[in-house]
């Protein structure tokens, strides 16, 4: 088990953001969580991170509880997180960009490999090495997002609506880059408001409302699920 989170729970202030939260990410699966504006999705991708901290609930990586640790430690055993809205250096290059998504390594030629490797899959990035990162289109700035954060080698990664904001070529393209990331083996926590979009990639999923896990179920259930179809995708 790559991820396990049990019955999270979040305040800000007296307001309980996230009340019963609980999911699992294996190694090499992408999990989908789904909700409403307001459902406590990115706050719950927060607290994994260590962003958020927890009023209650357990946050186990590779079956080691991690809920107690600052965020920096979470990355360096494995939690990487690509946050809504990117929050890239917009005045650094896309070189130092990546670089940074390495800062906890000292492997420099492991280093190196990745980057090229990355480069190699998504060679807009290479062309585009020696930009400011605020020059890049957004879907360019989503890649170089997403490819900062597999810099640090997570163990799984969790994505905050890689897709908002894109044009539909590129969010086609932002689709078969999560898709991608399971031939690295990590799991992948994927919150997105394009629910048709998130199940399409997904192998399993959760519905959190008001804070609260209320289904899950493999991907293609979710898809057939009538309050799904109803609340998420428009029917």
């Amino acid at each position: 088990m790559a991820l396990s989170a049990c019955d999270l729970h979040v305040h800000y202030g007296t307001a309980e953001a996230v009340r019963g939260a609980s999911f699992t990410v294996e190694e090499g699966e992408i999990v989908a969580l789904l909700g409403n504006n307001g459902a406590g999705k990115t706050t719950t991708l927060r607290a994994i991170s260590g962003l958020e901290n927890l009023s209650a609930g357990s946050i186990l990586l590779d079956g080691e509880p991690v809920q107690h640790l600052p965020a920096h430690a979470r990355v360096g055993l494995g939690i990487g997180h690509v946050p809504e809205g990117k929050n890239l250096f917009p005045y650094m290059t896309v070189a130092e960009n990546l670089a940074l998504g390495a800062f906890l390594r000292k492997d420099k030629a492991g280093v190196r490999k990745d980057e090229e490797e990355l480069i190699s899959h998504f060679p807009v990035l290479g062309e585009r090495r020696g930009q400011r990162a605020w020059t890049l289109s957004g879907g360019e700035q989503q890649m170089l997002a997403i490819c900062r954060a597999l810099m640090g080698r997570p163990k799984v990664l969790l994505l905050d609506e890689p897709s908002l904001g894109l044009s539909p070529k590129m969010v086609s393209e932002i689709a078969q880059m999560i898709s991608h990331l399971t031939t690295r083996g990590m799991g992948v926590l994927l919150v997105e408001q394009n629910a048709r979009l998130a199940l399409g990639v997904s192998q399993r999923g959760y519905v959190l409302e008001r804070g609260v896990t209320v289904l899950e179920g493999r991907a293609d259930e979710l898809l057939a699920s009538e309050h799904v179809k109803r609340a998420y995708l428009g029917r």
